[in-house]
């Protein structure tokens, strides 16, 4: 009893092994004993002569392989990169072993004919396959130091370095073109996960692949259409995306700040104009004790441009209707413009300004996938500052003199512009922002009981942030 249970279990781990076994034979181990088998015969073997010559079965080298073709050149393959490898670490005679079995197998294998049976003169002729561009830099030394040992008649040694020369730029060659391929597959699979900003790169780079590059004929060549229209329509998926982030980021915004750059046009009377003006004589009228008289001839704020900027932010009421408050600087150092009689000319004001404070309501619109139009009316405080000024030339008798003015006063602006958004990230939409505002007020300084008129149109450029 105790024999006939070692023997079932010794066929019960027999047989839990075979699977194991099987599956532990490797396609190496396969090659290996079909070329036994080769080298046995003289020839290719048969699949009969598989099946009953060596440990595995025809149905499993078939397994991974369609055809005997397909393993002849499977064994032809194997046996190169063993060579290479033997020749990389210098190991020539494991490299030349390898080398005539490859001969053994496919007698007209270029690379095995070349490093098996070298000829020095003819190796020394191909010196140009052996630049950095086309073999690398480890190949063109080993290739160098190969003619330096032929011109000293070292011919064994010459052999071994054109051996390892053959071997680096073999390697370097694969290397380069797998780089170029895994670059196309890179680029393949950005498109079509949808980063079609880096995918547009990728084959852009691809785009630049020179006829003389190593990889052209492998990779490039085959796909140099599908690389053209993978582009194409990278570049117009990505406007397309582009433009659906941007109206999708507006239309869910809540909150917009700008600062803007204005320059202010103003128009004939409509400008800064003065009444009620006084000056204060200068030199000898002072002796007389004259005082504040009323100021004879015209006498008005020059209608120059100036320029000034806004900085405002608003908020999104509505679906349409946005509300906010702005900070503007209309005018800096204004000029004053005096004609009476012989006493004429346009006076700097340093220090002069004119600035408000508003709020004002925006409806607005988008009407292209990149363009958000709006139309604009608010109110605000406006700050009229001007200095004391001498008018008139020095070399007059007597200099008037432009008394101050101070003033705040309400008043408002009606216009419009546009938002052109040309950047959509993760926190919001940047773009240029175009403005055009007519702006009205009127300002009476109590203490002179003079009045300044500001009326104008202000053209601004800018920068707009939206989120």
């Amino acid at each position: 009893m105790l024999r006939v249970a070692t023997l079932l279990c010794a066929a019960a781990l027999s047989w839990y092994a075979q699977p194991a076994q099987a599956q532990a034979v490797t396609q190496e181990t396969l090659l290996n004993a079909y070329y036994d088998l080769w080298h046995e015969l003289g020839r290719q073997p048969t699949s009969e002569e598989v099946e009953s010559q060596t440990p595995y079965s025809a149905d499993r080298y078939l397994e991974d392989w369609d055809n005997w073709d397909a393993v002849r050149q499977a064994l032809v393959d194997h046996l190169y990169q063993r060579a290479l490898f033997a020749a990389l670490q210098q190991d020539t005679d494991t490299a030349t072993e390898f080398y005539q079995k490859i001969l053994e197998i496919d007698p007209d294998h270029p690379e095995a004919n070349s490093a098996y049976g070298i000829d020095l003169d003819e190796a020394a002729g191909r010196r140009a396959e052996f630049t950095v561009e086309k073999a690398g830099s480890p190949a063109m030394s080993s290739f160098m130091t190969f003619l330096s040992l032929r011109a000293q008649g070292d011919g064994q040694g010459a052999r071994d370095y054109f051996m390892l020369a053959q071997s680096q730029k073999a390697q370097h060659v694969a290397s380069e073109t797998a780089k170029l391929k895994e670059r196309y597959d890179n680029a393949v699979a950005l498109y079509e996960g949808g980063s079609y900003t880096e995918a547009i790169e990728q084959f852009r780079l691809l785009m630049e692949t020179r006829p003389n590059q190593i990889g052209y004929d492998e990779i490039y060549r085959p796909n140099a259409d599908a690389i053209r229209q993978y582009l194409e329509d990278a570049m117009a998926k990505n406007v397309a995306a582009r433009a659906s982030r941007i109206v999708s980021i507006s239309d869910n915004s809540k909150f917009s700040v700008w600062i803007t750059g204005n320059w202010m046009a103003q128009m004939g009377e409509m400008g800064l104009q003065g009444t009620h003006l006084r000056y204060v004589p200068t030199g000898e009228f002072n002796q007389l004790a004259l005082g504040r008289v009323p100021l004879p001839g015209d006498m008005k704020l020059a209608p120059n441009s100036y320029l000034g900027g806004d900085l405002g932010v608003s908020f999104r009421v509505t679906d349409f209707l946005w509300a906010g408050a702005a900070w503007s600087q209309l005018v800096l150092t204004p000029y004053a413009e005096l004609s009476m009689g012989s006493l004429e000319g346009s006076h700097k004001l340093p220090e002069g300004s004119i600035s408000a404070i508003s709020v004002f309501v925006e409806p607005s619109t988008m009407i292209s996938n990149t363009m958000r139009v709006y139309a604009q009316a608010g109110v605000g405080r406006y700050s009229i500052d001007l200095p004391d000024a001498s008018l008139g030339a020095s070399g007059a008798g007597s200099l008037p003199r432009l008394s101050s003015h101070n003033s705040a006063s309400i008043g408002g602006f009606l216009g419009g512009g546009c938002n052109l958004w040309f950047l959509a990230t993760e926190s919001g939409l940047l773009g240029v922002r175009l403005d055009a505002k007519y702006h009205l007020t009127r300002g009476t300084d109590g203490s002179t009981d003079r009045t300044v008129t500001l009326g104008g149109v202000r053209l601004g450029a800018g920068i707009t942030f939206s989120m």
